[in-house]
């Protein structure tokens, strides 16, 4: 199976999961999903395989992007309650929480730069 295929599978998974999913591409091996105005991140691990799931907040020195909740899950170990882990602020193992700014939703992630307004739902 092609990482498109295996995408799209995913996908679709998370769509039957009660989620909306926007992507930049078709071909992309990462996914921003949507539940009100919570936003996760899902991509293909290449390496370790399996999907990981994170976080989304706005980029800042001390936090980045996100926090990885969960690494190498397989499709079966994919569930609406693994995807809401990453609508926490921050993880319990975190650090600088007063840092974590989250997203008010999609359209104000996708307001953020030039490569965020390039996600579309699908």
């Amino acid at each position: 199976m092609t990482l498109t295929e295996k995408m799209e599978q995913l996908v679709q998974r998370v769509k039957a999961l009660g989620f909306h999913v926007y992507m930049r591409s078709p071909g992309a091996t990462f996914m921003v999903f949507v539940e009100g105005d919570n936003l996760g991140y899902l991509q293909i691990n290449r390496l370790a395989g399996g999907v990981d799931i994170s976080t989304v907040h706005v980029p800042n020195t001390s936090t980045g992007t996100g926090f990885q909740v969960h690494r190498g899950l397989s499709e079966s170990d994919l569930t609406a309650d693994k995807l809401r882990d990453a609508f926490v602020v921050m993880p319990h193992w975190g650090s600088a929480r007063n840092s974590v700014r989250k997203y008010k939703g999609i359209e104000d992630y996708r307001r953020g730069d030039s490569f965020r307004a390039g996600y579309q739902k699908v």
